[in-house]
């Protein structure tokens, strides 16, 4: 490698962190629907057309649909009843997920006594029964589960006292592949918990206990796609006495931020709703109450701009907001993401890599700059042209050209690679802006770069 692109290596280390911009969520409520059909558990799921809410009563499970306005399109259907479970027991709590055009349901019954019992339920995208297994028999306690799925196999967590949870894996026709345990030494957490699937990586959000009043944080812990832990237990919450049950977790697609959602309150009778919103790099942006009331058991589902907030206690309702995205201009420049994250990655050969760029021109807006994409994969060079085609080059300044030379503006997330099986080993991509406008890399001048690694493995 040449010295001076070694230079330049070095220059995007140092200039990345202040290069990417911030994106803050501001989540209005536009309306409040009330939901009929049950009384606990009210989960919002998107359907790739309509809004589908799963509700709990003493009959079961009950679905019904809604328009992306929250009409009512339809009666409700029950789809889980004592008639489901061993001994004809009521069921307790349940979680619901929509993935491949098709409803997964995970339920219990109470979790000690005669309780014990976890159920896996499949239903099309008409609400009719596909599948139904047992996850667990007579192993109590099976109440506050987790559940996720990674966009083809659904994962069932199972609450294990002292240590986390068991996850139990799935294909999309109910077949068990396995089970493995979470959690334990310092990654023990406790139940009401959540989980997604994102960046290739499970994030599950926990506290440490379900005392009321007595816990003070909630945890994040990051797993790979076989459930080995990638990053350790990592406080991102601290509110001592008032976390409870932290259920709702979603994620804006828009700017790839995470949304927490959970009742703050010192008894589990719940209180109001609050959103903690994370940048794509999980550091805290805001915490504020969204809703107000004694609510508890948040769940919730963004589409586009919208984001639906499901809830029980004073109020069983799911509630709308629109999200508007407030850019801050005191952090400017070029922004590189490798499958929507900032943060360094590792993908299996088998995957899917995705490379954006975006920028936030700031107060430098029309100022006249070169635009550089350039990415080292192993050993061998490219650059984007201004035809947005990948050419190789031999790692000599002189042979690399700007992908676009002109006044710099707000320029939104734009795709720059999308592949699928590369060859296993290091993958480096930048995204520069240099003055002035001369077609030459000039590492030694006014620079800005960001820049992201990835593993293939």
């Amino acid at each position: 490698m040449s010295t001076i692109l070694f230079r330049f290596l070095i220059t995007a280390m140092v200039l990345g962190a202040t290069a990417c911009g911030i994106t803050a969520q501001t989540l209005t409520c536009e309306k409040t629907v009330p939901i009929t059909h049950g009384t606990i558990w009210c989960i919002p799921v998107y359907d790739d057309r309509e809004i589908v809410v799963s509700a709990e009563s003493n009959e079961g499970i009950r679905l019904a649909k809604y328009d992306l306005a929250m009409n009512p399109t339809g009666m409700s259907l029950l789809v889980a009843s004592t008639n489901d479970t061993a001994n004809y027991d009521t069921i307790a709590d349940h979680k619901h997920i929509f993935q491949n055009d098709h409803h997964y349901l995970t339920f219990s019954v109470a979790g000690g006594g005669a309780g014990g019992y976890l159920y896996l339920l499949k239903l099309n995208k008409d609400l009719s029964r596909v599948a139904l297994t047992t996850v667990v028999s007579n192993d109590p306690p099976t109440n506050d589960m987790l559940m996720v799925g990674d966009g083809t196999n659904v994962y069932v967590g199972k609450f294990l006292p002292g240590i986390g949870h068991r996850i139990y894996s799935y294909d999309a026709d109910l077949n068990l592949m396995g089970s493995k345990p979470i959690g334990g030494d310092m990654n023990r957490h406790a139940n009401g918990a959540t989980a997604m699937y994102a960046d290739n990586m499970f994030y599950v959000v926990a506290p440490d206990t379900l005392a009321p009043g007595q816990n003070n944080t909630f945890s994040r812990i990051t797993f790979d796609h076989d459930w080995n832990c990638v990053s350790n237990k990592t406080t991102i919450l601290s509110d001592p006495g008032v976390l409870s049950i932290v259920s709702g977790l979603s994620r804006d697609p828009v700017s790839r931020s995470f949304i927490v959602n959970y009742a703050r309150s010192a008894s589990d009778q719940g209180g109001p709703i609050y959103a903690a919103i994370y940048d794509s790099s999980w550091n805290l942006i805001t915490n504020q109450a969204i809703f107000t009331g004694i609510l508890n058991r948040p769940h919730s589902v963004i589409v586009s701009n919208t984001f639906y907030l499901g809830y029980d206690g004073s109020d069983f309702a799911v509630s709308v907001f629109s999200i508007s995205n407030t850019v801050d201009t005191r952090h400017v420049g070029p922004l590189i993401k490798a499958n929507g994250s900032t943060n360094d990655i590792t993908i299996n050969n088998s995957a899917n890599l995705s490379i954006t760029i975006q920028l936030n021109p700031g107060e430098y807006d029309g100022v006249n700059v070169d635009w550089w994409v350039v990415a080292l994969p192993n050993s061998t060079w490219y650059y984007l042209n201004s035809s947005i085609q990948w050419m190789k080059f031999d790692g000599n300044l002189s042979n690399c050209h700007p992908v676009y030379r002109g006044g710099l503006f707000n320029l939104p997330v734009t795709e720059v690679l999308n592949v699928t099986g590369l060859p296993i080993g290091s993958y480096t991509f930048w995204f520069a802006v240099d003055y002035p406008m001369d077609g030459i890399l000039n590492v030694d001048g006014p620079i800005l770069v960001d820049a992201v690694n990835v593993t293939v493995q």
